[in-house]
């Protein structure tokens, strides 16, 4: 398991949409920054939050579980006027770039994000 970080945020990747901008990727473990991720079993934090941003404004993050060796999308969401522009798929890369480990689909998901799974040439959850 990760361990818990309990430094300021890093600024971790930059990624470029199609329009130009940049989106800016960061993460945590630590629980003011992602809610109430609770310990697993052996005591350790299994819970991953990304945090993406354009021009300082924050327009969406996600919450990934780490468990059995994957990723498990708990919670995604990116503002309705930043949709469709590849902020989710950076957010769900970023997260198996950064834990080496593949994300794996929920069991329960909206209807946005069955859309979202079903996609063929995804480049996440291989």
């Amino acid at each position: 398991m990760l361990p818990l970080a309990t430094d300021s945020i890093p600024a971790d990747a930059t990624h470029f949409l199609a329009d130009g901008r940049a989106l800016t990727l960061t993460h945590a473990y630590d629980w003011h920054e992602c809610g109430d991720p609770v310990p697993d079993e052996d005591g350790e934090w299994n819970m991953l939050c990304v945090f993406a941003t354009i021009g300082g404004m924050r327009v969406g993050h996600s919450e990934f579980i780490l468990r059995g060796g994957r990723l498990l999308p708990n919670n995604v969401e990116v503002v309705p006027e930043a949709r469709r522009h590849g902020i989710a798929t950076a957010m769900y890369v970023f997260a198996e770039k950064h834990t080496g480990l593949v994300c794996v689909p929920h069991s329960i998901q909206s209807a946005d994000g069955a859309a979202f799974w079903a996609q063929r040439t995804r480049p996440f959850g291989k």
